[in-house]
């Protein structure tokens, strides 16, 4: 294979447009050409900024668009909240009672009282214990021992009112013994349940 003369190649190739550059028509054809490519140059300079804009603007839509779906998606929630909460309005002081917003520990005491006062049974003894107050949200409890005496029907009345409560309460613990003198003692141990916000 023979060597390529590159020098051969280039001096052919300046003569033969040395000798078209002296017909009009190749210069007009290469002023157009040349004008050709200068506007576009000029015109990918001119519009690059508008594409750019055009971009995102385009981009912006769909993110609104977005944003919009997920605000609808919102409304329509709370929509369905609200209809949620019309229905069950009328129960929520039943619930309020079963689970107060707050521990209400002379209520809970007033409330034991007043039903061993109303079952003949004698109260020795109302202990709270195990409150946990700061640092929690949520559900919570505090625990709670109650001792004291009397015959049978009036603890199995005092137990029915403790078990009948609207407020949440769970009885864990149940013992009752006989004394001396032959009167039932009761200890009893449970849990009341509250909300902390």
């Amino acid at each position: 294979m023979a060597p390529i003369n590159y020098r051969n190649s280039v001096d052919r190739y300046r003569k033969y447009l040395l000798v078209m550059q002296k017909r009009p028509l190749w210069r007009a054809t290469l002023f157009v050409t040349l004008s050709l490519l200068l506007l576009i140059v000029l015109l990918v300079f001119a519009l690059r900024p508008t594409l750019l804009t055009i971009a995102g603007l385009v981009n912006d839509i769909d993110t609104k668009k977005e944003i919009h779906a997920k605000l609808e998606e919102k409304v329509s929630n709370l929509q369905k909240m609200v209809q949620s909460y019309q229905r069950i309005q009328d129960k929520l002081p039943v619930l309020e009672a079963a689970i107060p917003s707050n521990p209400s520990f002379s209520a809970w005491g007033k409330y034991i009282q007043t039903s061993a006062s109303a079952s003949g049974f004698v109260l020795d003894s109302l202990r709270l214990e195990k409150i946990a107050l700061v640092g929690t949200t949520g559900l919570s409890s505090f625990d709670f021992t109650v001792s004291g005496k009397g015959s049978y029907t009036q603890i199995h009345d005092f137990i029915t009112k403790l078990e009948m409560s609207r407020r949440i309460n769970w009885l864990s613990d149940v013992t009752i013994t006989k004394n001396q003198e032959g009167v039932l003692v009761i200890s009893l141990k449970g849990q009341v349940f509250f909300v902390l916000n």
